[in-house]
């Protein structure tokens, strides 16, 4: 399940590190998978707990339209329309803090550390970063995507669909995603754990 008060305080402070610029969208999207994907590997969970949807240029939180829409209406985010390289773009910046802090130290230190690393890259540099992704290339429009497999790289995901072609019950869409989730977190878990020693 969503963590909603984590992920509208994520989404702020990216924003905030925009130091008074606006952010565009696309660009705002990415810098939330990509720390999600960091906190993922360091912290193991996510920040959001957000499931990730696979659209044509990289994955998307699935909540990430509500939430924005919800920070419009506290006041906390304004949204105007921006061009950006030519094009409308929706784009975000604070207007005021948020009222109360859910993150951890940790989980603040990943949201610096990953806008450090990625901030200077334009929507399309991280979109194109997001298309590296195994599970993003094999996976078809719409498709629901996990962070823990978002995390893994490509010879772990083949392992993962391996397992998954192991599955023969036909009858069950959710038995296979929870089984999958299920099979990325046990991977996910070896993988750490090999890191670590």
């Amino acid at each position: 399940m969503v963590n909603q008060k984590k992920f509208k305080e994520l989404i702020v402070k990216l924003i905030e590190l925009e130091n008074g610029k606006m952010i565009g969208l696309t660009r705002l999207a990415k810098l939330v998978l990509f720390t999600d994907i960091e906190a993922f590997k360091s912290l193991g969970e996510s920040i959001t707990s957000d499931v990730y949807v696979r659209e044509k240029q990289g994955p998307v939180p699935s909540h990430l339209y509500e939430i924005l829409e919800q920070l419009e209406r506290e006041g906390i985010v304004r949204e105007q329309i921006e061009q950006i390289n030519g094009l409308d773009t929706k784009c975000y910046v604070v207007v005021k803090p948020l009222p109360e802090s859910y993150l951890s130290e940790n989980e603040i230190s990943v949201i610096e550390r990953t806008y450090r690393e990625l901030g200077k890259l334009t929507g399309k540099e991280l979109s194109a970063k997001a298309h590296e992704l195994p599970a993003w290339r094999y996976s078809e429009p719409g498709e629901p995507l996990f962070i823990s497999e978002l995390s893994v790289d490509e010879k772990t995901f083949w392992v993962l669909q391996d397992a998954l072609e192991d599955i023969e019950d036909d009858d069950s869409d959710v038995l296979e995603l929870l089984v999958k989730q299920e099979l990325v977190d046990e991977i996910s878990d070896k993988s750490m754990a090999g890191r670590d020693s």
